[in-house]
């Protein structure tokens, strides 16, 4: 049974990946249907470094890498914010009781 992606063979990278149920690979210069049953397209499929998804001139595992500095730099900004938050709510709630202790004081 032929799915849309195989039936794609004799088209180019950037006919394939029309679908995006499709991915390319350089080497055998095949469509393939995407195997979402595993994360990652196995080897004997086709080779990290030949497969192409979403776009033809970048490899499945320079697309992944930069995935992951993404996300965990949208991570760590996150982390920052949410800590800078904490600090200064931290600081100002200080600087009141300081206040208030120091009013005290003089009365």
């Amino acid at each position: 049974l032929l799915t849309a992606c195989e039936l794609m063979n004799a088209s180019n990278c950037e006919g394939c990946l029309a679908n995006v149920s499709c991915l390319w690979c350089l080497t055998s210069e095949k469509c393939i249907t995407y195997p979402v049953s595993t994360i990652l397209p196995p080897h004997a499929v086709c080779p990290l470094n030949d497969a192409r998804w979403g776009l033809c001139w970048m490899n499945f595992q320079i697309l992944i890498i930069t995935l992951s500095v993404v996300g965990a730099v949208i991570i760590l900004a996150f982390i920052v914010c949410l800590l800078c938050c904490c600090k200064c709510q931290n600081c100002g709630s200080m600087r009141v009781l300081t206040h208030k202790t120091k009013h005290q004081q003089l009365s």
